[in-house]
């Protein structure tokens, strides 16, 4: 097909204008191709800083949680029998159905013989209302319990005529018995009970002071009673030193620290410090002190290099004990308990986390069971390397894990080991529970009294922390009569004036 002169002109106008519009529009494309890079590489960015925040908004959140049960408590849960029916909780032990208390378990339980002290008899012939003589009587036996001092005064004052003469020998007036400075004292019950008041009680002084003038009618200072503190604390230090010994030569020991507030700007610190023992409920107490290592290096001492201890991840035992530690099962789970029950998280991360709580409890399940046979060491060693594998399973990444789980996992991984040290020894807990049982009396008393004013009192306050809640654990019955023989033993070796 031939083109006409006309065509042809039209088509070289076009390539005309084609040959002057291409450079344009290349230069157009690739201004436009740049800014596309560009802010696809701006995308990216913010995409990663968007994934940035959203990491930091979730951790923050998860912190805030926290805080907030610790402030305002843990909220409710709506459906209480469900949880009723969960005996076993974390502490591996198998569900069992939750079972109501029988009529007969909430009634008090008929008193020996040798308990009664009196007997009553209450006799009636004649109808109250009609006055009519009554027939086919017969007589009901019930027991009133009743506290027999509130009708009087519980204060016994002691009027004492003591004898004093002059030894020509000893050159020296000899008296009957120790006579106080002041005319009017306290006895040795009495500062016995203030004690028992203020640690066993857990009151605070004033209202030791107020428990004091309701019973007794007795008029004490708070400056009497932290002097008794202080009298006691002195008189009792043999028996802390004894059973800080005991504890020290166990071959484990639980340790644990909470806060507890010395108000003195010159204290060593706001932070309370326990020790226990592995085998019995003896424990020693160290209050006022910062929270660094050389505070459990103390309570542990020297005499017993190879305890092992009982603890949880905190850094301050990784030094003192190394790899003699068993770290708490406990804390471990409550951790992923926390995330599993967490209303902060995605619901895909929650259930993932509940996911893993579950198989913690099953491998915490068979660990339990493996500590309730006879110690046998080639089985156990077979134990730990079997759970230590399952253990290991749930310390891998997983595109779920948010930031606090990551850290958890990372600890885990990097201290397996030391969950297992409870199955290549006998008789060692896999928690730490009972440090923070013990601990629980300790923290009330804190937030009753909210501390000490000074560090004397602090220091007051660890011995008879130590000594009496000791004996309180073992006996109840003989508290008074074993404290009295140690305050006695203590004034015989070394004399205190009344």
């Amino acid at each position: 097909m031939r083109l006409t002169e006309e065509q042809i002109k039209q088509r070289l106008i076009r390539l005309q204008n084609l040959e002057r519009l291409y450079p344009i529009a290349r230069k157009r494309i690739e201004k436009l191709e740049k800014e596309n890079r560009e802010l696809r590489l701006i995308v990216r960015q913010q995409g990663e800083i968007i994934k940035a925040q959203a990491q930091i908004i979730e951790k923050l959140k998860l912190r805030v949680e926290e805080l907030e049960i610790k402030i305002f408590g843990k909220k409710k849960d709506k459906d209480r029998k469900e949880k009723q029916n969960n005996v076993g909780g974390d502490s591996g032990q198998p569900d069992e159905a939750y079972s109501p208390r029988t009529p007969e378990s909430y009634r008090k339980p008929i008193p020996d013989e040798s308990e009664i002290t009196k007997t009553k008899e209450y006799k009636i012939n004649r109808c109250s209302d009609c006055g009519a003589r009554l027939t086919d009587k017969k007589t009901i036996t019930q027991y009133k319990i009743e506290l027999a001092f509130l009708d009087k005064i519980l204060r016994e004052i002691e009027r004492q005529n003591i004898q004093i003469g002059y030894c020509p020998k000893c050159k020296k007036r000899i008296a009957a018995i120790p006579i106080s400075p002041q005319a009017v004292y306290f006895g040795e019950s009495l500062k016995q009970f203030v004690c028992h008041s203020t640690i066993i009680l857990r009151l605070s002084i004033s209202q030791t002071k107020d428990l004091l003038k309701t019973l007794a009618d007795i008029d004490i200072s708070p400056g009497e009673i932290a002097a008794i503190q202080q009298e006691h604390s002195k008189l009792l230090i043999p028996a802390f030193e004894r059973i800080k010994q005991q504890i020290q030569n166990d071959p484990a020991a639980h340790f644990d620290e909470t806060t507890y507030k010395v108000f003195n700007e010159n204290a060593a610190g706001n932070y309370g410090w326990i020790m226990a023992s592995a085998k019995t409920n003896d424990a020693v107490f160290n209050l006022g002190k910062n929270r660094g290592q050389g505070n459990a290096a103390d309570l542990k001492g020297n005499s017993n290099p190879n305890q092992i201890g009982i603890t949880d991840d905190y850094g301050a035992y990784k030094k003192l004990f190394a790899d003699n530690r068993q770290l708490c099962w406990a804390h471990l789970t409550r951790k992923f308990r926390e995330l599993a029950e967490s209303g902060q998280l995605p619901e895909s991360k929650r259930a993932y986390c509940a996911k893993l709580h579950s198989s913690l409890k099953e491998i915490y399940k068979e660990l339990v069971n493996a500590l309730n046979q006879p110690f046998d060491l080639a089985r156990r060693q077979q134990d730990k390397k079997c759970l230590a594998k399952q253990l290991a399973k749930l310390t891998k990444p997983h595109e779920l894990d948010c930031a606090k789980l990551k850290t958890i996992k990372t600890t885990l991984a990097k201290n397996l080991d030391l969950y297992f040290t409870c199955l290549l020894h006998s008789d060692i807990p896999a928690t730490n529970n009972k440090a923070e049982q013990l601990l629980r009396h300790m923290v009330i008393k804190r937030k009753i009294s909210f501390g000490c004013q000074t560090q004397k009192g602090a220091d007051a306050m660890s011995i008879l922390f130590s000594v009496l809640l000791s004996l309180w654990r073992r006996s109840k019955e003989n508290f008074f009569a074993e404290y009295r023989r140690l305050i006695d033993e203590s004034r015989a070796l070394r004399p205190l004036p009344q």
